[in-house]
Parts: structure tokens; C-alpha cells; sequence
């Protein structure tokens, strides 16, 4: 058996049976790991030091005939004290960190997807637009793989493009400027693309292109967080086949009262 110690950011923590628990955690070295950790129940070094959201140090022990990697201790070494006592902070927070569970392969390292997580996280500690932080830090992520949506310019002709001349289409990865979607619209099975506000094509292109730091006192109405969040759902559909449970909970804050 193989002892070794990493720093990361706890994703998820699901309990099992019999007062076990499997955790996801986010490191910049191993990249994301799966973990498991034994009898919760019982007096040991794991009682409640184990916090989803949280920077920690996890002293972690490779089972050698199973594989399996067993928490052995943790300590936190950060936690965020603001998502516990704001949903909205919460759900933005659990929405960040379910696109890095989901789309980010096991054992795969990924030292860019974690620092831009770790700066979301403090964004969303420190800022006043929830939304547009979890948002903004969600794009800069899909920029690092190399799959945020192309809305700069049309993905064929290489144009720049207007809101009122173009539509995204998720199949292209981007926008197509009226011309040359009226030339290959016979090449998409999609046969409603969308229309993006010039709002929504703003907010796009500096979220991408600016640290989350400076996003932090930004503010979004609920009718371009509602643009935005179906924008995101369809491009990581297609192009990630993922879908965010916490996605919907997200939206139901944006909701119009």
C-alpha cells in the first residue's frame, strides 16, 4: 500500500452504505480523484473534517489489490463559511464545481481548470452578482479546453458578427453570420438556431477574456442569466454531452417573480 498527501478542492461528498462515503476531489497534480472514506460512525480522523467546497489536505492510502484510494485523514485548509449562509452563493458554488465533476476525465491533470476554480470559488466569496461569477468562471473553464463558444466572429467566413445578423448554432460551436447560414443551413440538423442578445454576446467575450477577479461587481438582469444559463446547457450538451443537475436550481433563481 501507497501512502501520499495532496492539497485539492472537495467537489462532492455522496455517503454510501454502511457510514461510508465517496468523495470527488479536485487536485493540481492528480487531477480529479475519486476517494473513498471508512466508517464515518466511529471516533476517527476523518469526523468532520470533511467539508464539500472546501480546500484541503487529504492524506490518501492506494489500496494495492482493489486500487481503490482510501481518505485516510483530512484537514481543511479553506473553507467558504459565505456558502452556508447563502443559498444563491451555494448553488453557484455547487454549479461551478459540477462542470469540473462532470466534464473533467479521472486521473486526467488539469493545473489551469484548478486554478480558475479556485479563483471562482474566492470570486463568489467576495462578490455581489452570484450568477455572473459562476458564469463567467464556467466560460473561462470551457476557454481552457479549448470549447467555449465561438461569438466573435462567424465560424465559417470568419466575419465578425452582429447580434441582429447572426445566430448561434450548437452544432458549429458558434455564431454564423446570416450570409452563410443561409448557404449551409441545410448542413445542420438543427433547424432552430438561437438568437443572442447583444447583451449576452457582451458578457461572453469579457468573460472570457478577463480575469474573474475584475467580474466581481458585476451584475446581470434575471432575463440575461436565463439567456446565458440556456446558451451554456445547450453548448455542453452537445459538445460535452453534460448536464448539470445543479443547472436547474440555478435557473429557478433566476426565475422572474
Amino acid at each position: 500500500m501507497c501512502t501520499f498527501s495532496m492539497d485539492g478542492v472537495i467537489l462532492r461528498v455522496a455517503l454510501g452504505s454502511q457510514f461510508d462515503a465517496r468523495l470527488s476531489v479536485l487536485t493540481r497534480r492528480f487531477g480529479r480523484l475519486n476517494l473513498v472514506a471508512r466508517r464515518l460512525n466511529r471516533p476517527n480522523r476523518l469526523r468532520g473534517s470533511i467539508d464539500a467546497l472546501s480546500i484541503s489536505r487529504c492524506y490518501v492510502k492506494r489500496m494495492s489489490k482493489s486500487g481503490l484510494l482510501r481518505l485516510e485523514e483530512c484537514e481543511i485548509e479553506l473553507s467558504f463559511p459565505e456558502f452556508a449562509t447563502d443559498y444563491v452563493r451555494f448553488v453557484c458554488a455547487s454549479y461551478v464545481a459540477e462542470f469540473l465533476l462532470r466534464a473533467v476525465p479521472e486521473k486526467s491533470p488539469c493545473p489551469e481548470l484548478y486554478d480558475l476554480l479556485l479563483q471562482g470559488l474566492d470570486g463568489l466569496r467576495n462578490c455581489v452578482g452570484s450568477v455572473a461569477v459562476a458564469l463567467a468562471a464556467e466560460l473561462k473553464m470551457l476557454d481552457a479546453m479549448g470549447l467555449a463558444p465561438s461569438l466573435s466572429q462567424c465560424v465559417h467566413c470568419g466575419r465578425a458578427v452582429e447580434a441582429k445578423r447572426a445566430r448561434y448554432v450548437v452544432e458549429a460551436g458558434g455564431m454564423v453570420c446570416s450570409e452563410c447560414w443561409a448557404k449551409r443551413k441545410a448542413d445542420y440538423e438543427i433547424s432552430s438556431p438561437m438568437r443572442l442578445s447583444p447583451g449576452a454576446l457582451a458578457f461572453v467575450k469579457r468573460a472570457i477574456v478577463r480575469p474573474i477577479s475584475s467580474l466581481t461587481r458585476t451584475r446581470i438582469s434575471r432575463a440575461l442569466a436565463r439567456e446565458l444559463l440556456h446558451l451554456s446547457a445547450q453548448h455542453k450538451a452537445y459538445h460535452l454531452q453534460v448536464q448539470l443537475n445543479s443547472a436547474r436550481l440555478l435557473t429557478a433563481t433566476v426565475r422572474p417573480h
